[in-house]
């Protein structure tokens, strides 16, 4: 009687065990819920069976991935945004330094131009210069030779107004002689 009931046992699970529906978990499958008692069927190559505690964990994480995948997506778009910025930065400071060179270029033309026709301006004022001392060399020698005639003419004034003065001392004198011989005569 043993065997019987042990038998019917037997029976009544193998009953139970076929009315219960199997879960089969394949290849493209990502997750799948089961409880106490399921049978799943397996038909991937790996599977993981986690509890539900560790599932919350994995999916907790799984949402803190996406939310870190969204960050560094926008992360991403501003560095390619400051990227492309600053790329138009370094051309913009290209451009200028190739200004400042062209600029500078110019301003040393600009200043040699400058400076040649200083060094012109220099050359005809020596020239002018050195002519203004000649012709001040020739008037001091003038003016020596002009004083030496003006002393020469004082001496001959003198000697003429000297002259003068002893014509009149002599035609007094010989007045006076005049005079007293008149007043002796007479």
């Amino acid at each position: 009687m043993k065997n019987l009931i042990l038998l019917l046992l037997l029976c009544l699970l193998a009953t139970v065990a076929k009315t219960q529906e199997t879960i089969d978990f394949k290849a493209r499958s990502k997750a799948i819920v089961v409880t106490n008692g399921d049978l799943v069927s397996i038909k991937a190559d790996t599977a993981y069976v986690l509890s539900y505690s560790s599932g919350q964990v994995v999916k907790q994480r799984r949402l803190e991935l996406l939310r870190m995948r969204s960050i560094n997506d926008s992360l991403e778009a501003l560095l390619i945004s400051n990227t492309g910025k600053l790329e138009a930065l370094n051309a913009y400071i290209d451009s200028l330094q190739k200004r400042a060179v062209v600029d500078s270029v110019s301003i040393a033309q600009s200043f040699k131009r400058s400076i040649e026709n200083l060094n012109r301006i220099n050359d005809r004022l020596q020239n002018e210069n050195s002519k203004l001392q000649q012709i001040q060399k020739k008037q001091q020698t003038l003016i020596l030779e002009q004083e030496k005639d003006i002393n020469q003419l004082q001496k001959k004034t003198r000697g003429v107004w000297w002259n003068g003065v002893k014509d009149k001392f002599a035609a007094f004198g010989g007045g006076v002689v005049v005079g007293a011989l008149i007043l002796l005569l007479i």
